[in-house]
């Protein structure tokens, strides 16, 4: 790392909101990003001291969730910004996960932390239809205050909007809230009206408010992807035509901590690789079930495993 790149970088104001998907400027983490060598980067973030739904806990460190969107957003805003992957471009995230050091991580007790995020790119791959890296892996360190606390990776890929389309048939994006909730209503098998739908409370999965509960129960105690609040400002800023892969990790997350059994934990690592889409349209199945000191979650759709991913706490499982 140069002392001139650290030395230019700024926390003062966030990047585009459109670089790294985002409506509201609220929700953009990112703030700068610098080029030291063809596949190294610095990019510096701000954690929020509070959020709608995700707070600090009682020592002050931040919520894991901002770890995996901090590298979402780096996924998106890297590429475009220094790779040539163009804007109209569809950037889709394929795996990501991260590390912390629960004794080392930041503590926002009077306001928020800066974040400094050392990023590598490896494993690009290019093909012959476009002139920028098709796909790539990102591995980044944080640190704040001079102290390295975790460490993050995921996977991408880059598709033209033609290639998008073609993969994905045509689905047109979920946008309205209210027809969101009418396509998902059946998850748990019935046309149940909203006051009847049985979720988890908060307290069990460690959200502040019910609107940040991501699960509803099924028959004989089935979990099932289905957000309870369909305008939820981190995962519902902008319309997608299927379930994000932020939304399903939240998902499994909570999943993870119903089947421990113990109340809510906070996540020490993670790992969560989206194999295929999910959709809207049809039931999600969330199962979870303990291996070696981890929780190992799968989401099931139509039979097929979607999505899945590998969760360690810190309190012990």
């Amino acid at each position: 790392m140069t002392h001139s790149a650290l030395a230019q970088l700024s926390w003062d104001h966030t990047v585009p909101r459109h670089l790294v998907h985002r409506r509201s400027v609220a929700e953009v983490l990112l703030t700068d990003a610098r080029r030291l060598a063809d596949d190294r980067f610095l990019v510096a973030a701000q954690w929020p001291l509070r959020h709608s739904d995700f707070h600090r806990d009682p020592d002050g460190r931040h919520d894991p969730v901002f770890a995996a969107e901090t590298i979402r957003q780096i996924g998106l805003l890297v590429p475009r910004t220094f790779l040539g992957v163009p804007e109209d471009a569809v950037v889709v995230i394929r795996t990501v996960g991260f590390r912390l050091d629960a004794e080392v991580e930041p503590r926002a007790l009077h306001g928020a932390s800066d974040i400094l995020c050392d990023v590598e790119v490896h494993g690009i791959r290019h093909t012959r239809r476009v002139t920028w890296p098709a796909a790539l892996n990102m591995r980044v360190t944080f640190s704040a205050a001079g102290r390295t606390f975790g460490t993050a990776e995921g996977r991408l890929r880059a598709l033209t909007a033609t290639e998008y389309a073609a993969v994905r048939g045509g689905c047109p994006p979920v946008a309205d809230a209210a027809v969101r909730g009418a396509v998902v209503g059946a998850v748990a098998g019935g046309a149940l009206a909203e006051g009847a739908v049985k979720r988890p409370s908060p307290a069990e999965v460690g959200v502040a408010g019910p609107g940040g509960v991501m699960l509803r129960y099924g028959a004989a105690g089935a979990l099932y992807v289905d957000p309870a609040d369909r305008g939820h400002p981190l995962f519902f800023d902008h319309p997608s035509d299927h379930i994000s892969g932020m939304v399903l990790l939240e998902a499994v997350r909570q999943a993870a901590c119903l089947a421990r059994g113990t109340g809510p934990a906070r996540p020490a690592s993670c790992r969560f690789a989206a194999d295929r889409f999910t959709e809207w349209d049809r039931p999600a199945l969330v199962e979870c079930a303990t291996t070696e000191g981890a929780w190992d979650c799968r989401i099931v759709q139509d039979g097929a495993v979607t999505a899945t991913g590998r969760l360690r706490f810190h309190a012990p499982v």
